[in-house]
């Protein structure tokens, strides 16, 4: 005899409507990963704050107007936080206030960057009572800049 499990969402969980990704132009040495004789190695070029804020609010705008969306319209970010300057420039390039990157910036201040799981503790942070859509944003080798759209 089977029992009958019943699926419900719960007000907490996030929803992801989309995904988006874009190798940002003239990036491809920006960021990048070697396998070396201790793991792996990573150099980071001081270019990529000027990379961000040249680049990625294109990206993001062109990305949310598939979904109808424009970045005014987004009620939560969750930015990955390489680090303050990286912060900055995303807030530069796409607008952001203080209070938008409060969560990112949060995170950071508590625990660092801990790499890519960053953006679920950013997530984990947002209190259940902020709804409508949250755009997660990190960025990896390249420049490559990855996009979750999400909902609650």
């Amino acid at each position: 005899m089977g029992v009958e499990r019943q699926e419900t969402k719960g007000p907490s969980e996030w929803i992801l409507q989309d995904t988006s990704s874009s190798l940002l132009p003239n990036s491809s040495d920006a960021m990048t990963w070697h396998i070396g004789d201790h793991g792996f190695e990573m150099t980071l070029s001081p270019g990529i704050p000027t990379l961000i804020r040249e680049h990625l609010k294109k990206w993001c705008e062109h990305w949310l107007a598939q979904h109808n969306l424009q970045l005014n319209e987004i009620s939560t970010w969750a930015i990955h936080p390489g680090g303050p300057k990286i912060l900055e420039a995303v807030a530069q390039s796409l607008d952001l206030t203080p209070h938008d990157l409060r969560f990112s910036k949060q995170i950071l201040t508590h625990h660092g960057n801990i790499s890519s799981a960053t953006i679920l503790f950013i997530l984990n942070q947002i209190p259940e009572d902020i709804d409508g859509p949250c755009v997660a944003i990190g960025l990896g080798p390249g420049l490559m800049a990855e996009g979750m759209l999400l909902n609650r």
